[in-house]
Order: C-alpha cells, then sequence, then structure tokens
C-alpha cells in the first residue's frame, strides 16, 4: 500500500532536487535514497538531510521504497525509466513521479508497462541554483491517470506547503510555457532594460534602485486588474511619436557586428506587438495611431529579419 508514509526515493541531485528534498524532510516525509550519477552529489545531499542511502547506480533503489521521483533532466526522464525497469522487484504497488513542467507522464510508459503507477509533479516556482529555496505557498501542477496517485501527490504538496492542482496531459505544455513567459522571459526583457540603462549611464546598482517600484507596481495592478487593463505607456495611448524615436535609437545601435542591438531591436518590436494585442483585448478594438503603430513595428521587423 502507497501512502505518504511511505519510503521516498530520489533520482537526480540537481537543482530542483535539492529543495525538494529539503522540504520533504523538513515535513518528517520518509526521504531514504537519493540515486545520481554524480556520486559526489547524492552523497553530499544524503549527508546534508541525513538520508540512509545514496548511490549512482539505478540498481540500487530500495524494494522498499514505494514512492520515486526522478529529478533528472528532461530529455534524460525516458531513459531513465527505461533503465528502472531492469531492476528485479515488483513494481505493481510502486509509484514513479517525474518532475518536468512541459512534459506528461508518457514520459514514464515502460515502468507503465510494468503495472507501476506514474504521475508527472510540477512546482511552478523557478531553481536557479542548487541552493535549497523556500516555495512555500506556490502551486503544484498534478498531472496522472491514476486516481490513487493523485489523491497522494495532492497530500504529499498540501504536507509540503504547497496548493495542489490537477492537468491533463494535453494541457501541459501550454501551462509550461505560461510559466517560461512569466519567469524565464522576464529575466530576458529585465536583461534588455539593463542594457538600455547603461546607455543611458545608469549603473547596475542606479538601474535596480530606479525601477524597482515600476516594476513591483506593475506585477501589483497585473494582479489585481489582469495583464491587459494593466498595459500602460506609449503603445497604450498610441503615441506613435515615441515609438519611432525608440525605434531610430535603437537601429541606430544595430548593426551586423552589434549582436545585442539587434536582439534588443527584436525584442523591443516583438513585445510591442504583443502589447498592441493586449490593448485590442483592453478597448476593443485599435485606434488609428495604434494601427499606424502597428505597419511600422511590422515594417521594421521585416528590415531586421533581412538583415539578420
Amino acid at each position: 500500500m502507497i501512502d505518504i508514509k511511505s519510503e521516498i526515493t530520489f533520482i537526480g541531485a540537481g537543482k530542483a532536487a535539492s529543495s525538494i528534498i529539503k522540504s520533504f524532510c523538513k515535513s518528517k516525509l520518509n526521504v531514504t535514497t537519493i540515486i545520481s550519477r554524480n556520486i559526489k552529489s547524492a552523497k553530499k545531499i544524503a549527508s546534508a538531510y541525513s538520508l540512509k542511502n545514496y548511490s549512482d547506480r539505478i540498481e540500487d533503489i530500495p524494494k522498499t521504497s514505494k514512492i520515486i521521483f526522478l529529478t533528472v533532466p528532461d530529455d534524460k526522464i525516458a531513459e531513465t525509466a527505461e533503465q528502472i525497469v531492469s531492476n528485479r522487484f515488483s513494481f505493481k504497488d510502486k509509484l514513479f513521479v517525474h518532475i518536468s513542467g512541459t512534459h506528461n507522464s508518457s514520459l514514464l510508459s515502460a515502468l507503465q508497462a510494468k503495472e507501476a503507477i506514474t504521475a508527472s509533479f510540477h512546482i511552478m516556482f523557478t531553481f536557479p541554483s542548487r541552493l535549497p529555496v523556500n516555495f512555500r505557498g506556490c502551486y503544484a501542477a498534478v498531472e496522472t491517470d491514476s486516481e490513487k496517485a493523485r489523491k497522494i501527490l495532492f497530500q504529499l504538496a498540501e504536507t509540503i506547503g504547497l496548493k495542489p492542482f490537477e492537468l491533463k496531459k494535453d494541457e501541459k505544455v501550454f501551462y509550461h510555457i505560461s510559466g517560461v513567459a512569466a519567469s524565464n522571459f522576464l529575466s530576458g526583457i529585465l536583461f534588455s532594460a539593463e542594457k538600455s540603462a547603461i546607455n543611458a549611464n545608469i549603473s547596475t546598482q542606479d538601474y535596480y534602485a530606479l525601477l524597482e517600484p515600476i516594476i513591483l507596481g506593475t506585477l501589483k495592478n497585473i494582479k489585481k486588474n489582469g495583464a491587459a487593463a494593466s498595459v500602460s505607456g506609449p503603445i497604450d495611448r498610441g503615441d506613435l511619436q515615441t515609438i519611432i524615436s525608440h525605434l531610430k535609437v535603437l537601429k541606430k545601435k544595430s548593426t551586423p557586428k552589434t549582436r545585442y542591438a539587434n536582439i534588443l531591436l527584436l525584442n523591443y518590436i516583438a513585445n510591442s506587438l504583443t502589447l498592441l494585442e493586449a490593448v485590442e483585448e483592453k478597448y476593443g478594438s485599435l485606434t488609428g495611431e495604434h494601427k499606424k503603430i502597428k505597419s511600422l513595428l511590422i515594417k521594421s521587423l521585416n528590415e531586421l529579419s533581412s538583415g539578420l
């Protein structure tokens, strides 16, 4: 029988694993084993959280483990599952879970063929390094064909302070794209903003002090009113002349030899076109000035594409 008191094994000792294992152990869940191709990484985690076992061999999954998390890179999930099936124990009463955001549990089909229960479990949070992060209060997407797995993973999530919800197999990719756009793309946008600030002779330290209030204010507005309703600035008000001046200086910086200037210009055009879509949703239609801006942006995009 599997329940949240069952023995838990982790395969993979990367960034997410470090945080999840710490959270599990802090919540008194029964994590006993860590397996990693890098034995030093496995030993380090085992030592940090007083785990009974560590190994670099898939064959060392304890027969007594009922819940096995595959915290390996996405492109290694199916391969790892194939390796696990060679183990000589009963798969019938075991739950195998991967933590990919974009892939569903079908990557574990080799294990399902051995009558194991399979699922995917993804925490909507960022894990930038191996240093453990606190993700209490975040959401966790659970995807599985098994009601038993759904119940157990919901209980595990709640035990470590997460808010679980269920996703269907075909919903995972768009779910993950939304997370990438909100987190990773935001980092890229702020990187572009930082480079623009440098061109204005604003230091990195001053840049963050300057822009932190507007960044946090924008997030506050989005949380309250939604993204489209929170759009402001020259695109929102149809300020064609400001857009022309922005494009002029960006194009001046952009040459075949200035790779990042090209990317900055491309980001400006792409994000401005996205903002126009939000503006149309906000007001129901685009004004004549908005349409002129859109035409200018598309023309600039075509010019940039032909020069890349």
